[in-house]
Formats: C-alpha cells, structure tokens, sequence
C-alpha cells in the first residue's frame, strides 16, 4: 500500500515536472487522483498533458467542472460529451458561462421534464429550443405558469392554443395582464383573452393600485397614458352591473371611476353622482353635458345646485350651447361673470348676450378685470344697445352718470353733441379719453376758451390749446 502511494507521489510530480512532455503525459495517464487530474486539465500549459489528464477523468462531478471552467472549448465539449445524468447537464446549463457549453449540453437532453425545466429557469434561446422540442400539454402548462419569460410564456401558450384548443387558458393570461412584471404590451395583449366579468373587475382592481392619484381627478391618467389606455380597454368590456360597482366604489381612485362613464348605458348612475354631491359631482355634470349633450335636465339640475358648485362646473371646458342656456335660465350675478368666463368663442358670447340689458352688461363689465376679448364683446354689445335704447340727449347723460367709472363707448357722446349736457360729460368720472373726445366735439371756440380758464387738467388743456391753434 505505501509502495503504491510512494509510486502515485512520483507520478505526479513527473507529470508535473518532467522535462519531456511525453513523459509528464506517460506519468499522467496512471494518475487516479480526480481534484490533481482537474487541476491539470484546467491549468497545465501543455495540451496533450491537459488531454491525458481528461481522459482520467471519470468522477461526473469534475466532468461538470471541466465543462464549466476549462477555458479550452474542446476540453469543454469532451467533458460534456462523456457526461451521462441530466442532472449535471442541467447544472450546466445553469451555471456555465460558456454559450457553447451550454448549448452542447442541452442537445445532450431527452427528459421533456428537464427541457421543461431550462424553458422556466434558463428562457432566452434555450427555453425557446425547450419549447419547440416538448408536446406534452402538462408540460407546456407548467412552463406557462411558472415561467418569468414573458416570450416563453406566449411560446406555450401558443402552442398550447394551436394542439390543445380545449384547455381553459384564461387564469395564465389574468396572471399575465394583472401583473407589473411584464410591460403593458404583453399585459395588454394578455387582456384581450381574458373573458370573464369578475376577471376584468378584479383586473381594474389592480392596475388602479398602480396609479398615484392627484388633486385633479384626471392627472393621474395624463401622467400615465398608457395605463388609461389599458384601464378604458377593460372598463369598456364591463358589463352594466360591475361598471356602477366600479363608479360606486369609494376606494377607486376618481380618475379610474370616472372612465365608467361613456359606458354606461343608463345615466341613473350618473345622475345619482350629481345629485348626491360626491366628489364625481363635477366630472359627471360635465359628461351629462358635453357627451350626453342633456341640456335642459342639466339645467334643472343646475339651478338646484349651491353657487360654490355651479362654479366648480363652470371651471371646467363646459359645451357653449349649455353655457347659453345658463346664461337665460340664470340670475346670480356671480353666476353670470362665471359663465360669461367659461365661453371661449367670441361670435357665441356675442349672440349670448343679444337680449342682455345694458344695465346689466355695464354692471358685468364693471365687476372685475375679465380677459380683453370678453370686454371686447361686452364693448360691442352695449355699443349697439345705446344706439337703439337713448332718445334724448337726457337719457344718454343720465346713464353716462350713473357708470362712474365703466370704460363706455364713445359713440354715445354722438346723443351730447348739440345739447349742454356735452360739456357737463367733463364733470363726470369717466375715463380721460371720453374727455378729450368732448374737448373735439365741442362746437365753439368761445367755450373752448372759457374751459381753458376753468378746468383744472393740464392734459385737457393741452387738448384745448392744440384745438384752438387748429
């Protein structure tokens, strides 16, 4: 025993030191001990001394290491050629850096159960190959289900589809659609074949978690476009029942229960979000007008709501011909500037205001600063109404009198001109422009001379002189 002992230390250091490399190989190929033949193959500088120490080789464990480790390729593939369990195939498989090893070892598979295990460990180009190579459907099934691949998911699935149309699919594709795993394409695409009710209630369940909800009902959805998109795909696919469990449910963030609406064929639902003053109150006003195009019962509503929520629904992009019809059925002056805000369309504003008094379209412009194409428009219309409504020169004094400081037009010194009421214009509060306008129309130059005197504006009185010297 210690002669053979004796005999395999000498060995080994001639295969490790012998000068001639035909006797370190000679040395090596009597050498039994695996860990020294391993080391050899896998540094030793000579290749047939590496080759010798191979062909030792015959522990499958150190066969695995040499495929995994060796940096030569051939060494790789002939350690792997010599291997006989799939279990130190699949070890490879898993654990090798080398492409090559990898793929030689998998070719040397022939248990579907182990190619279904590369398909739902490995995926990539192997689990494709795994797929391609299994046909049992509980096989395939598996791979489906526990698979992280999402192309090796729709692989079996495709697959599944193609032999085995009659296996029930649709808990894989809720799996698929209702997870963050996957990117909204596949999930999306997964939804379409989901089919049962509860499946698509619990999959607005689910995807409503994954948006943060703002202030405004609706940022959330802009901030994430493709989510809204996923979201309206399945609420669309609702029935009746589930889309009202969906508007009703309080937990939901509003942007979510807000989508509801376009597919809801009943407006109860919808009416009861106004009439019970819930935070939909705002977002379902405006779908029962500008979708549902509801004017006259918008109106009825409208007028039994509290000023502070009239004007929460007049912030919002609200149809013009409803706008029109709060600004007829409407007496709240608040209410009015409100509406009057909300119009983006001048020609609209303007033949909303047709039958406006000029009491009350002065009061509206006096009220506060309101964008200047609305001024415009109010300018126009009071413009209009003065040439109709003055008969005396009187009147139109007495309502110059009565606006203080309202920017009138000038067209209603046209009534003065003639009458001493021109000059008295002078005495009134109204803007310095209407002034100078007097200061033109005053016909003689004798009371141009005595206002000269008189009034106390330097302005004025430049106007005057420059009158003068014409």
């Amino acid at each position: 025993m210690n002669d053979e002992v004796v005999d395999e230390e000498k060995l080994k250091r001639t295969a490790l030191n012998a000068w001639s490399p035909s006797d370190r190989v000679k040395a090596v190929k009597q050498i039994r001990d695996q860990d020294f033949l391993l080391n050899l193959v896998l540094h030793d500088l000579s290749g047939k001394v590496r080759e010798a120490a191979l062909e030792n080789i015959t522990d499958e464990d150190h066969l695995v290491l040499v495929a995994m480790r060796s940096k030569h390729e051939p060494l790789r593939a002939a350690a792997i050629r010599r291997l006989s369990t799939e279990k130190s195939l699949l070890r490879i498989i898993d654990e090798a850096d080398f492409p090559t090893s990898r793929r030689a070892a998998f070719e040397k598979l022939h248990s579907h159960q182990s190619l279904a295990t590369v398909a739902i460990k490995e995926g990539g180009l192997l689990g494709q190959l795994a797929v391609e190579k299994i046909s049992e459907s509980d096989l395939l099934l598996e791979i489906a289900k526990e698979t992280k691949d999402i192309s090796i998911k729709w692989a079996s699935l495709n697959k599944i589809k193609s032999r085995y149309p009659s296996i029930d699919l649709e808990t894989i594709y809720f799996d698929i659609a209702s997870s963050i795993e996957f990117e909204l394409e596949d999930r999306l695409e997964a939804a379409k074949f989901v089919k049962t009710s509860q499946f698509l209630y619990d999959l607005v369940l689910i995807i409503s978690n994954e948006l943060i909800e703002e202030e405004d009902s609706l940022q959330s959805l802009k901030k994430k476009a493709s989510l809204t998109e996923f979201l309206q795909q399945i609420v669309g696919r609702l029935p009746e029942p589930l889309l009202e469990k969906v508007l009703q449910h309080p937990s939901l963030p509003i942007s979510v229960r807000i989508l509801t609406f376009p597919y809801l064929t009943s407006i109860e639902p919808i009416l009861e979000e106004i009439n019970n003053s819930t935070p939909l109150l705002v977002p379902a006003f405006t779908h029962l007008i500008n979708h549902r195009k509801m004017y006259d019962l918008g109106i009825t509503l409208f007028k039994a709501m509290t000023p502070d929520k009239k004007l929460a629904i007049l912030q919002k992009a609200m149809d013009e011909s409803f706008l029109v019809k709060i600004l007829q059925n409407e007496m709240d002056f608040e209410i009015l500037i409100g509406t009057i805000e909300s119009f983006q369309s001048p020609d609209t504003l303007k033949g909303a205001l047709q039958d406006f008094p000029h009491d009350k379209l002065s009061a509206i412009r006096e009220s506060r600063k309101l964008k200047d194409w609305i001024n415009e428009v109010i300018d126009d219309q009071l413009k209009s109404k003065l040439s109709l409504e003055f008969e005396s020169a009187e009147d139109a004094f007495t309502y110059l009198k009565s606006q203080k400081n309202t920017n009138v037009p000038e067209d209603i010194l046209g009534f003065l001109v003639g009458s001493p009421y021109l000059i008295k214009v002078l005495d009134l509060p109204v803007p310095i422009s209407l002034k100078k306008k007097v200061i033109e129309l005053v016909p003689d130059p004798l009371d141009l001379q005595i206002l000269l005197l008189t009034l106390p504006d330097d302005e004025l009185k430049n106007a005057i002189r420059s009158r003068l010297g014409d």
